[in-house]
């Protein structure tokens, strides 16, 4: 028996990076708790795994928590003996020291003694992922033959993008897609599954961690929860080198970092020039749930549910609008007709940060027909100040990141998110309003979360403005 045990995520996190295996056994205590978008993915996942059991009526879940796994292997396999059981959730297994829970195990029929099987993987995904989802279907055949379970069909299950939400209850078999993958899990695969533990094995015996340099990698799918840990130390410029763009542009980057100073460049006034108070700054929040949530919505459609509004005036006073939809019914429209009374009130720019604004006003025209026109026009007043900082601002506090929360604090010292409670970033906010149209939060607790999301959203066009404004002042 080898000495440590994997489990199919560990075996995941090594195909990764073989230190982020070795610090996950070892070192624990020093991976950073995951963030609000890792904790969302996580959420949405299970949402979606709970829904694909409608798939198999009848299906029985293995109760035993995943922190005794051999009472949950033994209750995985009292339930395989009992051919009533058509499919069975979360089975446990283990061969030579690696477990898996598998999401569905469902029951074929025929074959030799104990039957055929099939293995179904389920993904809060729109589409099949080769590189992501084969080693992960891999890794569980695997275990599974070596248990003396015959698997004849392995799927992936995952979300159809082109589902849409009708009245009454969902039709899941719609929902879902299934996709037959059992031919790219034969003996090659499977050789490939036996060299990688025995690489991972021998990585977890070694008394230090494999030395691995951090890059780009670190961040793909998401942010490792050992980026801190293994970034300790580098210099302020390391942090710039990692990120992407021109080697020009990275240069001016490295020599801002390393001399302390802040660089405007002579261009700026001028890039600035068609947008001079008054003046608008907009923000959005929206939802793109996996399962959809109001009728004639499709998965991961973006749904504007917030926005918030900062003007300011010719005189230099600044004013704040905002709005919050109930929760009850699709946002969509009444976002639109409040943004639009609003906005009426002159034809000012409109300040954005990146494009995500317009998205979404295209999103709310191409539903709301009878607004296009004034949706459109809108988005016609949009003007983006990311690309006016990536190109005509630097400061070295900001490490390489253009980011709302890294940009204001630096140019604009004051305005920061650091005061925020509960909601404080993006993924946090969509979560937060999920919870209250799905009603899963009390009378307080709504009330208070949705003093959250009007306090995060509203800082977000005041970071906005006064980064504006920083730029004006060192334009002139």
């Amino acid at each position: 028996m080898p000495s440590h045990s994997l489990s199919k995520s560990l075996y995941l996190s090594a195909l990764r990076c073989d230190r982020r295996l070795w610090l996950k056994v070892h070192r624990p205590d020093e991976s950073t708790p995951p963030g609000d978008a890792q904790l969302h993915i996580f959420d949405m996942g299970t949402e979606v795994g709970l829904a694909a059991h409608s798939l198999f009526p009848a299906g029985v879940l293995v109760t035993v928590v995943a922190g005794d796994h051999a009472a949950a292997v033994r209750e995985t396999q009292t339930l395989m003996a009992d051919e009533s059981v058509p499919a069975i959730f979360e089975a446990a297994f283990e061969h030579e020291g690696v477990r898996i829970r598998v999401d569905i195990l469902e029951r074929l029929g025929g074959g030799r003694k104990g039957g055929l099987w099939g293995l179904r993987e389920v993904k809060s995904a729109s589409k099949l992922k080769p590189a992501q989802h084969l080693p992960d279907l891999a890794v569980q055949k695997w275990v599974l033959d070596g248990s003396g379970v015959e698997i004849d069909s392995a799927e992936l299950i995952h979300v159809n993008g082109d589902f849409v939400l009708g009245t009454g209850e969902i039709d899941w078999q719609a929902f879902f897609c299934r996709v037959e993958l059992i031919d790219e899990l034969g003996p090659t695969a499977m050789d490939t599954v036996t060299a990688r533990i025995a690489d991972m094995q021998r990585t977890l015996a070694a008394t230090t961690a494999p030395v691995r340099e951090p890059g780009t990698f670190c961040k793909k799918p998401y942010l490792c929860d050992y980026w801190e840990s293994c970034t300790a130390g580098k210099p302020a410029s390391w942090f710039v080198q990692q990120t992407g763009g021109n080697a020009k542009r990275k240069a001016r980057m490295i020599d801002v970092t390393e001399s302390g100073r802040p660089w405007f460049s002579s261009g700026l006034a001028g890039a600035l020039a068609a947008a001079t108070p008054p003046i608008w700054a907009l923000d959005f929040e929206a939802i793109g749930p996996a399962i959809p949530l109001f009728e004639g919505t499709r998965p991961f459609r973006a749904l504007a549910f917030q926005w918030s509004l900062h003007r300011l005036g010719e005189d230099g006073e600044v004013e704040h609008f905002e709005y919050l939809a109930s929760g009850l019914e699709d946002p969509r429209e009444e976002v639109a007709s409040k943004l639009i009374e609003v906005l009426n009130r002159d034809e000012a720019p409109v300040l954005a940060y990146s494009s995500y604004e317009k998205q979404c006003l295209s999103a709310m025209a191409a539903h709301l027909p009878d607004r296009a026109d004034e949706l459109e026009a809108i988005a016609g007043r949009l003007v983006d100040l990311l690309p006016i900082v990536r190109a005509h601002a630097y400061h070295p506090d900001l490490l390489g990141s253009f980011s709302i929360k890294k940009v204001a604090p630096a140019f604009a010292p004051g305005v920061g998110y650091e005061d925020l409670t509960g909601v404080a970033d993006g993924m946090a906010a969509l979560g937060a309003f999920s919870k209250i149209v799905k009603g899963e939060l009390s009378r307080a607790d709504e009330e208070r979360v949705r003093g959250e999301l009007l306090r995060y959203c509203g800082r977000d066009t005041l970071a906005l403005l006064e980064v504006y404004r920083a730029l004006m002042n060192a334009g002139c």
